[in-house]
């Protein structure tokens, strides 16, 4: 694991959950209208500035939140196929929103699959409650088992 991009991610997942918890009731469309790009990386810089980000981190913090924003709505379809039985407004904050990340990673970073799903299950550890790296884990490898599939 490679501590500084293990770091950058837990800025990533912290910016996404944020963001998740600050407008809870907007619809897609009302989210991308508020959350521009233009705006979004102007709170990712807020972000920079807060935790001191090294220059190199920046570029991946970029790509996994505005990636993953940009993306949501087909993200949470993916992540709602995969999982029967839980409905997405059921799942823990931390977990729908790690998963969101990571589901973003697979399916558009040239990240090995293992190394995504490790750096979930990590992340999962410090922010998650004790079901929360079974319940990724499970739920990344349906993921990354449909995108060998495609």
């Amino acid at each position: 694991m490679n501590p500084s991009r293990h770091h950058a991610r837990e800025i990533a997942f912290q910016i996404l959950f944020q963001f998740d918890n600050t407008k809870p009731n907007l619809s897609d469309e009302e989210r991308q209208a508020i959350f521009c790009e233009e705006n979004l990386k102007e709170e990712i810089e807020n972000y920079f500035k807060h935790f001191k980000v090294p220059p190199e981190n920046k570029p991946l913090i970029e790509s996994l939140v505005l990636g993953t924003l940009k993306n949501i709505k087909s993200i949470d379809e993916k992540i709602q196929k995969a999982s029967h039985h839980w409905r997405l407004d059921r799942m823990s904050k931390v977990d729908l929103n790690l998963l969101r990340m990571a589901t973003f990673e697979l399916q558009n970073l040239d990240t090995p699959p293992s190394v995504t799903m490790n750096e979930a299950i990590e992340i999962a550890k410090t922010f998650g409650n004790e079901d929360s790296q079974s319940f990724i884990n499970g739920l990344l490898d349906k993921l990354s088992q449909s995108k060998k599939k495609n």
